[in-house]
């Protein structure tokens, strides 16, 4: 099960959502203005054509970063059961090491290898 555990941060989407929607009433407030024109055969000949879809391609990367961006902030975090005595088998097992030695003059091999030696137990 997926959860949130900033869900506050999904609030965020709601304004990516208002700029989708100012973004395509531009787009369709820029055809009616286009139509003002008095003579709409001089015009096409006259603008350039179209770019198409690449116009928008900027547009939309954005939002798309933006929504990605808005839902990481919500720290999404799922819990996953590993299966008892998987072990070093399972993709998903993982073993971590916690260095307790407060010796400063200690080597560093030496503390890895009594860290070794505490996970092989």
């Amino acid at each position: 099960m997926i959860r949130f555990l900033s869900p506050w941060w999904l609030l965020l989407v709601l304004a990516v959502l208002a700029l989708v929607g100012g973004y395509v009433w531009m787009q369709l407030r820029r055809k009616t203005y286009a139509v003002r024109f008095s003579n709409v055969s001089m015009l096409a000949r006259i603008a350039p054509k179209a770019p198409g879809w690449r116009r928008h391609l900027a547009a939309t990367a954005f939002l798309l970063c933006m929504l990605v961006l808005s839902t990481g902030m919500a720290k999404p975090s799922a819990d996953v059961r590993v299966p008892a005595g998987a072990g070093d088998d399972h993709p998903r097992a993982g073993r971590v090491a916690v260095d307790a030695g407060h010796r400063r003059d200690a080597e560093p091999h030496r503390r890895l290898e009594g860290g070794r030696e505490a996970v092989r137990q």
